[in-house]
């Protein structure tokens, strides 16, 4: 990323262009996309629409965090690492770097 944070101006332009229209949240929680029970107790991380993740560091002192659930797909962090998602997992999270996940859609051929 080379110290550089990365700017999601256009996608969150686009997300309330969408809600202002829909009415739908800009700001969700991870069961609004993902129909599983865990999805429900989830409190320290979110979903900008359906294919950013935020997931906060809430432990005082912490270099790495759990994310309790990554919603099913593939996911690439902002360290460039990819994830299979559909569970749980444990990344990196200093406090130089957004503990920010984006959805890697499959392009059509």
């Amino acid at each position: 990323m080379n110290g550089r944070r990365p700017d999601d101006t256009g996608r969150i332009l686009g997300l309330a262009r969408r809600a202002a229209a829909t009415g739908e949240s800009i700001v969700r929680p991870l069961a609004w996309t993902w129909d599983d029970p865990r999805a429900v107790t989830v409190q320290n991380q979110f979903l900008l629409g359906d294919d950013l993740l935020v997931a906060s560091v809430v432990v005082k002192g912490a270099h790495s965090r759990s994310l309790l659930l990554l919603p099913p797909g593939r996911w690439r962090d902002d360290a460039r690492v990819t994830h299979d998602g559909g569970g749980v997992i444990t990344v990196d999270a200093p406090l130089d770097r957004l503990s920010r996940f984006v959805r890697q859609r499959q392009c059509a051929s």
